[in-house]
């Protein structure tokens, strides 16, 4: 009987660090996401076209 509350306690304790770990993880992902999208941006603006493309595209409608 005594195994069996020890197991129980055992599961809940690992349930918490992986709901931990996997917290870490999701904000580790998130701040990196964040951060390659920062160094995309040409300048700091919002614009996340690159200078002097937007001539080369022609578009012809028949």
């Amino acid at each position: 009987m005594a195994d069996h509350v020890h197991q129980e306690m055992t599961r809940n304790w690992i349930l918490a660090y992986l709901r931990l770990f996997l917290l870490i993880v999701i904000k580790d992902v998130f701040l990196s996401l964040v951060s390659f999208l920062k160094k995309k941006e040409p300048n700091g603006s919002n614009s996340y076209a690159v200078p002097g493309r937007l001539n080369q595209i022609s578009i012809s409608v028949q």
